[in-house]
């Protein structure tokens, strides 16, 4: 079973946790800490469950862009607010093979090291990933900020699967993330309780977001669907 590290017990919303701060920097001036687990226990049929929204990244740099109000930011800043812990320990709680946070990588990236330790391949559904509202519409006005995209295409660690994925959704995908959710590989039948128990819990957004696949070479693609 993987060992969950602790946790901050509180959440510093002072000064330093208003609209005006570095976006970047808000996971450490909150108190966020990374939850560190076993990153090499997935196994091909896993689900994967994502527990926060993504698209911090493209929103700062909207926001520093002036492309968007503080008040558009709200959620974002609820979201990077929140610790992992109890989401962490609901996910433990039911026999989880492998968990980590998503943070400067992306959700690609991260779900690549996690496939690469695992020896397997992996999916995303991307139409299945939440994004914060307006992300979509900053990402079409070129607030996306630097992300290992174009490496992790390059490298063929990651690629798109079909047509039907929008080129604008991919970069979603890649977006770095400030304190970011947690992202864990379950078996599958145990999926959508734990999807259940963390939406009626500390994880209101939380997805079935893709799974684990059987692969000769660790490769994270991104599909629309669980369907293609």
């Amino acid at each position: 079973m993987p060992v969950i590290a602790a946790e901050g017990d509180s959440v510093k919303r002072g000064a330093t946790a208003t609209f005006g701060i570095d976006y970047y920097q808000l996971g450490y001036q909150t108190g966020q800490m990374a939850v560190k687990v076993l990153r090499d226990g997935a196994k091909p049929g896993d689900l994967l469950i994502l527990t926060k929204p993504i698209g911090t990244g493209i929103m700062a740099t909207a926001l520093k862009a002036e492309q968007v109000s503080e008040e558009d930011m709200e959620e974002v800043v609820a979201s990077m607010c929140t610790l992992n812990g109890a989401a962490a320990a609901v996910i433990s709680s039911h026999g989880v093979h492998a968990m980590t946070d998503v943070t400067g990588f992306g959700l690609a990236g991260h779900l690549y090291e996690l496939a690469r330790a695992a020896g397997a391949g992996a999916e995303i559904w991307a139409s299945g990933v939440r994004l914060f509202p307006r992300t979509l519409e900053m990402v079409a006005l070129g607030m996306a900020p630097r992300n290992s995209r174009q490496e992790c295409l390059e490298e063929r660690r990651v690629e798109v699967a079909t047509a039907g994925v929008e080129e604008f959704i991919v970069t979603c995908m890649f977006d770095p993330q400030t304190s970011g959710g947690l992202l864990a590989a379950v078996e599958a039948s145990e999926a959508e309780d734990i999807v259940s128990e963390l939406r009626a819990g500390p994880a209101p957004h939380a997805g079935i977001i893709g799974r684990i696949t059987e692969a000769e070479v660790p490769v994270v693609t991104i599909s629309h669907s669980e369907e293609g």
